[in-house]
């Protein structure tokens, strides 16, 4: 007898959680998340730093939730948040949505990645914890 697990079907929201470390200002990295299972669907991205952060207008970061194709080269966002204006702020501790891209999808062999890149001279970006909830078809 097969036991069904809600993780196991199709329309049921899963989560990937995955924490970054502080960035210098000029830090351009990515993290691999995992190798998407099945063809997906994001639903939602939020981002949690550990001390409060204010965007600047020239020198900023962007969090980034990225499809990389399956070999890695990949460039579409599936979900960002810049902080590229003193208006763009997040409270320590307290989770802050990402903007949705165009194209939340990826299909099953994908590599999923999540990175912190830097515009102008940068703004150090502490340590944070990226979430980001998909469903599966």
């Amino acid at each position: 007898m097969a036991k069904i697990i809600a993780g196991d079907l199709p329309s049921s929201i899963q989560s990937m959680i995955m924490q970054v470390s502080s960035r210098a200002a000029t830090d351009d990295l990515q993290n691999l998340v995992f190798v998407a299972p099945y063809d997906i669907t994001l639903k939602a991205a939020k981002v949690s730093f550990a001390s409060a952060v204010t965007g600047a207008d020239t020198n900023y970061f962007t969090v980034r939730v990225r499809n990389l194709g399956t070999n890695g080269s990949g460039t579409t966002d599936l979900a960002s948040l810049a902080f590229s204006s003193t208006s763009v702020t997040a409270s320590a501790k307290v989770p802050k949505s990402l903007t949705l891209g165009s194209d939340v999808t990826a299909s099953a062999g994908e590599l999923i990645a999540v990175m912190i890149d830097h515009a102008g001279n940068g703004l150090a970006s502490p340590c944070c914890t990226i979430q980001f909830d998909f469903t599966w078809t």
